[in-house]
């Protein structure tokens, strides 16, 4: 089973693998870390905003950046390249608390199936909005992972 770190912005930038790993890195700002090379074979880098409620959906709608069905192409596109390349995930957003443990908990659910994401709703916050769009792409958008 692939290993998934979600971290904020700034201890993602402590974030080391002895393995070949790869990164998502979410930002509403394009606030990007530091990340260190060191066994990294991949870096995906999302401009998104954090949407979890009407407020931020319409301040969304007016401004551009949340998160879309291209959004998850890109992710799940990226999670099908490098998923045999790599033992570990790293994962970032600004806080920590409700992108990346969206984005995990999602790949865990299309890679292992139901129950392997339960960790995630148990633990974390996970954004509703990327979880659901990233299950309804595989679901109803026709994207397979290999």
């Amino acid at each position: 089973m692939k290993w998934f770190e979600i971290r904020d912005i700034r201890r993602s930038q402590n974030y080391v693998s002895a393995m070949p790993w790869a990164a998502i890195c979410v930002s509403p700002n394009d606030r990007w870390p530091y990340l260190q090379s060191e066994n990294r074979v991949a870096l995906l880098q999302l401009s998104v905003d954090s949407v979890q409620n009407a407020k931020d959906i319409a301040r969304s709608f007016l401004f551009g950046g949340m998160f879309s069905h291209n959004h998850a192409k890109q992710v799940l596109s990226f999670v099908d390249r490098y998923w045999r390349d790599v033992d570990s995930f790293l994962i970032q957003c600004n806080d920590g608390r409700t992108c990346s443990p969206a984005i995990a908990a999602a790949i865990m659910y299309i890679m292992y199936g139901n129950k392997a994401d339960d960790w995630y709703f148990d633990n974390c916050n996970p954004n509703m909005l990327i979880y659901q769009t990233l299950i309804k792409e595989v679901t109803y958008g026709g994207f397979l992972i290999q």
